[in-house]
């Protein structure tokens, strides 16, 4: 309060559903304060020096000091209580929380790192953390567990959402589509209708939740609330995992669990329902989204229902053309006629060559047309046929054609030459893309299992994006393959399987094109070392060849010495096609090392560094420190070797 630090109690604190603290008190403790008060209330100058007050508060921690060498990346307490360190990079240390000999009870402990941040793990075993500012034990806002992880996992679903949700609307309703475009029209959260003023509507909504800490907090309560396994998938996830982490450490059922709940809870919210009723299919123009007093969404051409003894609301038939569950948009009389076989008991088994029998309920939202009630049975067993023999995951009924071999299609072919001119011309339309030329050549896309809307930012960027029998690849403007799009929008990288989004900066690192190999040794030409060099300079030298003959090990395609059609530059190194120099500094001080990269860089020689720390002991906290204090304009890469190790350095 006004640069002053005050320890305070908290007493009978009531907070509500908004966090914000509506009832209780907060006790000042600080020495002094009533003076404090009552210079404030005369208008006087007093003076409390700050840093004497920070003293006291030290002094106020009773228990026992660990001096931690390394930066702090998360303190937790295990069931058996014993304290649990992990480090910046992963590696965790133990530690007994210490017992008062006389008492009996377990004492505090507070770490600091080598970064000055401290935990303090109390004798309850909760940990908190703060870090220095200036010598105040204030909390740093930067640390503080802002979010819980289960309000980072619903946060991150809505981001996901508001991306999907944007490209779906930028492509809506233009045409003819590219490749890409179709994967960002595939990519609409699977619970919401494929109507835009509707998606606007929800757009809108979500992204007013996003600009609101209060409301992100209120609707993650909101989810929490009714999905208690949100916790469960969470528990092994570290409280500092950043939001834009989320999605690669859940996996995708967990991450998929996680997106069914939270746009549940979206299509509940007043600001959404409100406008259900009244919005309209463009494909079913009869059609109105429905929410049944369950909370069942579908879309129907009826205005009325039926309730049966289980609670469920049916329509007659196949009024209804599709329901809304968790694993997207599901034709509802699949499920209907599902339950209805299940009940009979009949068994059958899981193959593509059954899916067909149930080809005469049609497909999309035609199908309540042509269903023959005087079949029903019938078609209901095939129905179920069609439905499990091509489930993908969770998701029944999606992914028609994928698995369909040559016999399959032939019968195919010929079912629907008969249907054709029999009022079947809008099923045939609709399935030929999705099913015929899925044999032909086109890939068919299924949005649940390759998220690709996620590489709308990868077109933008000119990398291009082609779809075949075989997936989908991107390829650069130029026509060279980078490798497969994987199913969470990053690249699987052609030659080394290495997974990367190429638009993080981090991408631009060089990385090895080659498998590893002791034998290995670069081309070109070796450095000769004169015994009429100084001492420094063979040092050097000698450096600048083992550096080439490290990297080669480690599978770099790397030439020593090239020679660069156009420039009157000597690079000491071609490294899968970039220039690199190499630099063996023998001191550990950052700032000169930092300035002579910097003179290689402004020169001109290169842009791009292989830094043999054999020589040095240089701390790597206090060169990242001091590149990201005062960064050089041009330098693209550093790559350090240490000790015959390899290091990806900069970019960070």
């Amino acid at each position: 309060f006004l640069g002053f630090n005050l320890a305070v109690k908290f007493d009978n604190i009531r907070v509500n559903e908004l966090y914000q603290v509506v009832d209780g008190e907060v006790i000042a403790l600080s020495d002094g304060i009533d003076s404090f008060i009552e210079s404030w209330d005369e208008g006087g100058d007093t003076i409390i020096d700050t840093e004497s007050e920070s003293d006291s508060l030290d002094g106020d921690f009773n228990g026992e000091d660990i001096a931690y060498d390394g930066e702090i990346r998360d303190v937790t307490v295990g069931d058996d209580g014993v304290i649990v360190v992990t480090d910046e990079n992963g590696t965790q240390h133990t530690y007994e929380q210490p017992v008062d000999p006389e008492t009996g009870e377990k004492e505090d402990v507070r770490f600091t790192d080598s970064s000055g941040d401290t935990r303090i793990v109390d004798s309850d075993g909760n940990v908190t953390k703060s870090s220095q500012n200036n010598g105040n034990n204030t909390l740093d806002d930067g640390s503080q567990q802002q979010f819980t992880i289960e309000e980072k996992i619903v946060i991150a679903v809505l981001e996901d959402f508001k991306t999907r949700m944007e490209a779906w609307l930028e492509v809506h309703g233009k045409g003819p589509l590219s490749d890409y475009e179709m994967m960002w029209a595939e990519g609409l959260p699977g619970c919401l209708p494929e109507n835009a003023g509707f998606v606007n509507k929800v757009y809108g909504y979500v992204d007013e939740l996003l600009n609101s800490e209060a409301k992100k907090k209120a609707f993650a309560a909101k989810v929490q609330q009714n999905n208690s396994f949100l916790s469960d998938i969470g528990q092994n996830i570290s409280t500092d995992t950043e939001v834009s982490e989320i999605e690669s450490v859940l996996g995708t059922k967990n991450w998929q669990q996680a997106g069914d709940a939270t746009c549940k809870q979206l299509l509940s919210e007043d600001d959404i329902t409100s406008q259900m009723v009244v919005m309209k299919l463009e494909d079913c123009p009869d059609c109105n989204l429905w929410k049944m007093p369950n909370g069942q969404m579908f879309y129907a051409s009826r205005t009325d229902y039926a309730q049966n003894a289980e609670g469920e609301y049916l329509f007659d038939k196949l009024d209804v053309v599709y329901s809304i569950t968790s694993g997207g948009k599901q034709y509802l009389w699949n499920t209907y006629l599902e339950d209805y076989y299940n009940q009979d008991g009949e068994k059958f088994e899981n193959n593509a060559g059954s899916w067909y029998d149930g080809m005469l309920l049609g497909l999309g939202d035609i199908g309540r047309d042509m269903l023959d009630p005087e079949t029903y049975k019938q078609q209901a067993i095939g129905a179920v046929k069609m439905s499990f023999a091509i489930a993908m995951g969770e998701q029944m009924g999606a992914d028609l054609g994928i698995g369909l071999g040559p016999e399959d299609y032939k019968r195919l072919y010929v079912q629907m030459t008969e249907w054709e001119g029999q009022g079947w011309s809008r099923f045939f339309i609709k399935i030929t893309w999705g099913v015929v030329s899925s044999y032909a050549g086109s890939f068919l896309m299924n949005s649940s299992k390759l998220r690709l809307f996620k590489v709308k930012k990868y077109t933008e960027a000119g990398i291009e994006i082609k779809i075949d029998q075989k997936g989908a690849r991107a390829f650069t403007k130029e026509g060279e393959e980078l490798g497969e799009v994987m199913e969470d929008g990053l690249i699987k990288d052609k030659t080394t399987g290495r997974k990367y989004d190429p638009l993080d900066v981090r991408a631009e690192r060089t990385i090895p094109s080659k498998q590893q190999n002791p034998d290995s040794k670069p081309r070109g030409t070796v450095t000769k070392i004169s015994e009429l060099d100084d001492a420094a300079t063979r040092r050097s030298l000698m450096r600048e060849n083992e550096s080439a003959g490290v990297l080669a090990q480690k599978g770099y395609d790397i030439e020593q010495n090239p020679r660069i059609e156009g420039s009157n530059k000597n690079p000491d190194y071609l490294i899968e096609n970039k220039v690199f120099d190499n630099y063996a500094p023998s001191g550990s001080n950052p700032r000169n090392i930092v300035s002579n990269i910097e003179g290689k860089v402004k020169s001109g020689q290169t842009d791009r560094i292989v830094l043999n720390l054999d020589d040095s002991s240089l701390s790597m906290e206090d060169f990242r420190k001091q590149l990201t204090d005062y960064p050089i304009e041009g330098l693209l890469e550093i790559i350090i070797i240490k000790n015959k190790d390899v290091t990806p350095f900069y970019p960070f």
